[in-house]
């Protein structure tokens, strides 16, 4: 089978590779429609932190059924949903029914080969029937879940206003699915001038602001949505948003329970956190000069105690944000 694989970072190649074998109770599928997302552009580029090269990339996928095990749900020409999150399902998190945190899990294109190539051979449980779909409409459905999901962990009301923080496509979904929940207001928060109009001429429930917009004034929401892909702890870009968000929240509001907390820890406590340490390190520092020295002294503990004591107190004048 033809498979477009990226042997390097800026590299893509055509190759031919054997057919892939189905391992017991699998299913074999023929690849129809294939997503470009973010996430293929930083492997493409070389930024992804998680990737080994050479890698099959293609993790929005839909597909047809060529073979299937006995007893199957599925039959032979149907068209299905694929969902790239490979779990074991013999982990501790699996056998909670938590697959999404699975101690083992593997996503299509990243960790494993994903489906920039004509046959895949999957587990049963990632795939799901696209009936009543188009195969591109069954390719989408993995990124529109993701919005989807936020608007149904945001509780939302009827009548709700809805802040949303960041025009891409994710955070379209999620606008998307927050005007079906019949919101009274579904506001879109970016940097980018250019995904904020097309946000607004997607839906005229829709209203656009960019970062620059005095968007606080007046206006006050139910629930805010961050959409963003990499938490940097000390960003300042994150730290807009969630100002923003504590700024524009209304008394009673909600700000979506996920799997992501956040540390706020204000400049002063960095400062003295980072003193504090550098204390520490030195007293280390101390300890390695006296043993190279011959001196008998136990300075190693007291470094690491007087680091414990100092992060313990930093961290809890902190207020701890889950998302």
């Amino acid at each position: 089978m033809k498979s477009i694989v990226c042997t390097e970072p800026g590299n893509l190649i055509i190759e031919e590779r054997s057919d892939p074998t189905p391992p017991k109770g699998w299913v074999t599928l023929k690849m129809k429609r294939i997503g470009l997302c973010g996430t293929d552009f930083h492997i493409f580029k070389g930024l992804h932190p998680f990737l080994e090269y050479p890698r099959v990339m293609g993790h929005e996928l839909s597909g047809e059924i060529l073979e299937t095990p006995k007893n199957s749900r599925f039959s032979v020409g149907d068209r299905v949903i694929i969902n790239p999150y490979l779990s074991c399902g013999n982990c501790v998190s699996c056998k909670k029914n938590k697959s999404n945190c699975c101690v083992n899990l593997k996503v299509l294109g990243v960790h494993t080969d994903g489906g920039m190539c004509e046959f895949l051979c999957l587990p049963e449980r990632a795939i799901y029937s696209a009936r009543g779909l188009t195969l591109t409409e069954a390719a989408m459905v993995e990124f529109l879940s993701i919005g989807a999901h936020a608007v149904s962990r945001g509780q939302l009301l009827a009548g709700s206003r809805i802040l949303v923080i960041g025009a891409g496509p994710i955070g379209l979904g999620v606008a998307l699915f927050a005007s079906f929940e019949e919101a009274s207001a579904v506001a879109i928060l970016d940097v980018n001038m250019e995904r904020v109009v097309f946000a607004e001429n997607l839906s005229d429930a829709f209203s656009g602001f960019v970062v620059d917009d005095d968007v606080v004034g007046g206006f006050v929401v139910d629930v805010v949505i961050f959409i963003f892909v990499v938490l940097n702890i000390f960003g300042i870009r994150t730290f807009n948003s969630l100002n923003l968000a504590m700024t524009v929240i209304s008394s009673g509001g909600f700000l979506p329970d996920n799997e992501l907390s956040v540390i706020l820890i204000s400049n002063i406590q960095i400062i003295v956190l980072s003193f504090l340490m550098l204390i520490s390190f030195m007293a280390f520092s101390l300890f390695v000069v006296a043993c190279i020295k011959g001196l008998n002294f136990k300075l190693g503990n007291l470094s690491d105690l007087l680091l414990f004591i100092c992060v313990s107190r930093v961290l809890s004048d902190t207020t701890i944000v889950e998302l």
